[in-house]
């Protein structure tokens, strides 16, 4: 949360629901945008999952979200593999996402690169 707040304007959370979207406010410094994505409190866009692909856990909506883009993708399950993605990944279980083209870091990584 603190990467993702700090290194973009616009952040995506996969929940159970669906997929919620935040958007840096004007004046809105980082810790106040990390406060609004880590309570993942007044979204500024919602997209249910299933409802374009029928997927139910929202592998799809991820990929989607991030296809085409420079990324940080911090997840579970190494499920998800979007397309002509660049950037960083972090995953606890390995999936396709190890062969999507993302460089991939431990928890170490992250944690040392907040220093």
């Amino acid at each position: 949360m603190w990467h993702a707040a700090a290194r973009t304007d616009e952040v995506a959370v996969s929940r159970r629901h669906g997929l919620v979207r935040y958007r840096r406010g004007a004046g809105e410094d980082t810790a106040a945008f990390a406060r609004r994505i880590r309570t993942l409190r007044t979204p500024d866009a919602e997209e249910p999952h299933g409802t374009e692909s029928g997927d139910g856990d929202g592998v799809a909506a991820v990929e989607r979200a991030a296809a085409g883009k420079r990324v940080l993708l911090a997840v579970v399950n190494g499920d998800a593999a979007p397309e002509k993605v660049s950037g960083t990944v972090y995953r606890l279980l390995p999936g396709p996402v190890d062969g999507c083209g993302l460089d991939r870091v431990a928890a170490g990584d992250l944690v040392a690169s907040l220093g």
